[in-house]
């Protein structure tokens, strides 16, 4: 932002979005509903400019260090509420533009809100005790806070991937993996699944589709927007669990 050279303002979602703290720890932090819910709305922005923050989470690395976790996209709701804040600071910057900002945020907010009520409609189809998840790292959180998805372990316990696990702790992820009766683990597209592999082998599990957490996809993958990279995970999730829907 300081190499732009712009006075223009900067808005950080973070502050729009309903936050949870990190390291598997999914209590409701500060108990805020999301704008969207709150006002009824739907929104639209440009679904090839959508795009998931990278691992250092941009502006949103101070929340990593409060102990926030940062990956607030993985809840729809979310992305609700941070559609209606760019609408309302692209109206601020250019009134002018506001009903077509107005008619794109209602577009883009309705397909978020028909992609939560699919996801929502299939994971309470599976039975709760079926709903299990381990994967990579802590990205997953607010997702399966939003759900009802319990996060039985994570390969790399942290909010970061830079992290590593040790071997007392994928010892003991393989304990609870094999005791819990987890069938599938999941890795993250970005990274490499060898240390998740070793442990399904070992636990008796089996390794899913990588999940998009941090990025998405290039084009044809299946993820190259933010509403396929949601869709693309919430069925290989589904899917793992043992579910029998489609979203």
């Amino acid at each position: 932002m300081e190499s732009a050279g712009t006075d223009a303002p900067a808005v950080s979602l973070l502050e729009s979005v309903r936050t949870i703290e990190g390291d598997d720890d999914h209590e409701d932090h500060g108990g805020e509903e999301s704008h969207a819910d709150e006002e009824g709305e739907e929104a639209h922005g440009d679904e090839e400019g959508e795009e998931a923050q990278g691992d250092d989470h941009g502006s949103e690395g101070a929340a990593e260090g409060a102990g926030l976790d940062p990956h607030w996209w993985q809840d729809p709701t979310n992305a609700m509420a941070a559609v209606v804040e760019i609408r309302d600071a692209l109206t601020a910057a250019d009134p002018e533009g506001r009903e077509t900002y107005a008619a794109n945020a209602d577009a883009y907010l309705a397909e978020l809100r028909a992609l939560d009520e699919a996801i929502a409609a299939c994971m309470s189809s599976i039975p709760a005790e079926d709903r299990k998840l381990v994967t990579t790292h802590d990205a997953i959180g607010y997702f399966a806070d939003r759900y009802d998805i319990e996060v039985v372990g994570l390969v790399v316990p942290a909010l970061t991937t830079r992290a590593q696990a040790s071997a007392g702790e994928v010892a003991e992820l393989t304990e609870e993996i094999e005791e819990e009766g987890v069938p599938t683990i999941f890795p993250e597209s970005q990274l490499p699944a060898g240390l998740e592999q070793a442990i399904a082998d070992e636990a008796g599990a089996q390794v899913g589709p990588g999940l998009w957490t941090d990025s998405l996809g290039p084009q044809g993958s299946g993820a190259a927007t933010y509403l396929d990279a949601m869709r693309f995970n919430a069925q290989a999730m589904a899917d793992g669990f043992g579910g029998d829907c489609s979203i």
